[in-house]
């Protein structure tokens, strides 16, 4: 048993070759290259980095995360240049992350 583990951790050294490894730093160089962009304002530029945090877990959960973090920057690029744009980041951030842990209202019906 001992040796499989030993085994299994001396795999570790072959990660940043891996795909997902590249994707992740591909992903990442992109948010990076966004964020800065906000840097004029810096209050969007803060937003921009804390949706970073909506990237979790691992394989499903990771996936949605990827998904829900696209979508949020997506809409934060709509919200460039507007004197409000950090408040609506941060709305976009704290819906995604209630979305996720089943927070949020359901979208179409009736809240309360």
């Amino acid at each position: 048993m001992s040796g499989m583990l030993f085994a299994l951790a001396g795999q570790r050294r072959w990660q940043p070759d891996s795909l997902r490894h590249c994707e992740e730093v591909a992903h990442r160089d992109r948010w990076l290259a966004g964020a800065t962009g906000y840097l004029p304002d810096d209050d969007l530029a803060a937003e921009a980095e804390r949706t970073r945090r909506l990237i979790n877990g691992h394989s499903d959960t990771h996936a949605r995360g990827l998904s829900t973090f696209d979508r949020v920057t997506a809409g934060m690029a709509l919200l460039a240049g507007r004197l409000d744009a950090a408040q609506w980041a941060a709305r976009l951030r704290e819906a995604a992350l209630q979305d996720e842990v089943g927070g949020a209202p359901a979208r179409g019906g009736a809240a309360g």
